[in-house]
């Protein structure tokens, strides 16, 4: 499985149609969708599944992943207020705090 976040955005939505192109359909798409502006971005497209950024996060922080078999992540969405870039500087985004070292911890651990 590969996982996408920020998948209804422009850069996700295309890094799921080139993963589509080669191929490759087991993905989960990770976004908010809540005001529906996106989901255009997706259609056509070819995935397992979607999941709420959110729920995502609480499906990492339960270890809910432990066993699947993940070839890679590709962390499209928005970095948070506090979450820090090379160099020290900010990125002010839309995620909860910390949602990068979260996944970043994600991926080291497996």
């Amino acid at each position: 499985m590969i996982i996408v976040t920020g998948a209804a955005g422009f850069i996700g939505s295309n890094i799921v149609k080139e993963l589509n192109r080669r191929g490759r359909t087991d993905i989960l798409v990770v976004d908010d969708l809540k005001d529906g502006e996106n989901y255009k971005n997706l259609r056509g497209l070819q995935f397992i599944d979607y999941q709420h950024k959110d729920d995502f996060l609480q499906t990492i922080e339960n270890d809910d992943f432990d066993g699947a078999d993940i070839d890679a992540v590709f962390h499209e969405d928005d970095l948070s207020e506090g979450d820090q870039l090379e160099g020290g500087d900010q990125q002010h985004g839309g995620d909860p705090p910390g949602t990068a070292h979260t996944i970043i911890s994600f991926i080291s651990g497996r």
